[in-house]
């Protein structure tokens, strides 16, 4: 049956509404080993169709592949192994968005990490970059202008159990690259408030246990007041500060003292790498 005689066919034959993928032919044309610019017109079924095309790959070459939702969910589903999604060629962008202020959410069943890319080997070429910004809120003639966009780091929290004993909260590591060359100092870590029109920066707030915080606003270090037993050793770094609220004496006239608890004066304390000392 050639090409003709297939299409002439299914022209003259009722509406298919149905397809048996073991008997439902398809016209091909499959490229001519004698000729570079010819093709043989064949048919083949759609069963042997799918089993000759060696895995499931979809390739867009110079067309878009697009997934429809249709007000509903898109999925794209791997088998087990690794799935790539990578551009084709350098310097072709790979963007990832949703419309309309929907949300992008990555989940994973282990690690995800955003890791930029090594650079050239030779060729002094800067390792690729990562930047995380937060979007900018929507202009406006008439409306109000909204707020910008927040970034938040937040690591998870320590699992229940409810025969076993609780786990601990995730940690948040923040670490400037390592330095191979000597006398080159590592990598820098740098947080810096945003700025207005009026000259006003924003807060830099750190906070911790016992509601410690260090804020810029008006250059202040918030210590908690403690007892002294709850301090750490004083081994563990010389010139770590705290503030201590059953000192034996007032700090007045007792600076370099070794604090000693059992009263109820607020005294600032510091550490010589031995004792715990009042000033």
């Amino acid at each position: 049956m050639d090409i003709l005689n297939f299409i002439s066919w299914i022209r003259g034959s009722k509406l298919v509404s149905s397809v048996d993928a073991s008997k439902t032919l398809i016209p091909l044309g499959v490229k001519n080993n004698r000729r570079d610019d010819d093709y043989v017109p064949v048919t083949m079924t759609v069963q042997d169709l799918a089993s000759s095309l060696g895995g499931d790959r979809l390739v867009a070459g110079t067309r878009e592949v697009v997934l429809t939702d249709n007000g509903g969910d898109a999925e794209l589903t791997f088998n087990p192994g690794t799935a790539v999604i990578q551009t084709s060629s350098p310097g072709d962008d790979l963007y990832i968005r949703t419309l309309g202020g929907d949300d992008i959410i990555l989940e994973s069943g282990d690690d995800i990490r955003l890791q930029g890319d090594q650079g050239l080997y030779d060729d002094e070429a800067e390792g690729g970059d990562i930047n995380i910004y937060a979007g900018n809120g929507s202009d406006g003639d008439l409306a109000n202008a909204g707020p910008g966009g927040d970034i938040r780091l937040e690591a998870g929290d320590g699992g229940i159990s409810n025969s076993g004993s609780g786990s601990y909260g995730g940690v948040i590591t923040i670490q400037g690259g390592y330095t191979t060359e000597a006398g080159i100092p590592g990598g820098d870590i740098s947080i810096v408030t945003g700025s207005s029109v009026s000259g006003i920066a924003g807060d830099f707030t750190i906070e911790g246990s016992y509601q410690w915080i260090y804020n810029t606003n008006n250059a202040s270090i918030v210590h908690p007041t403690i007892n002294l037993i709850n301090l750490i050793n004083p081994t563990f770094i010389q010139g770590a500060r705290a503030m201590i609220n059953d000192s034996s004496v007032p700090a007045a006239g007792n600076f370099g003292t070794i604090a000693v608890a059992g009263g109820t004066y607020i005294v600032p304390v510091f550490s010589d790498g031995t004792n715990w000392l009042i000033g």
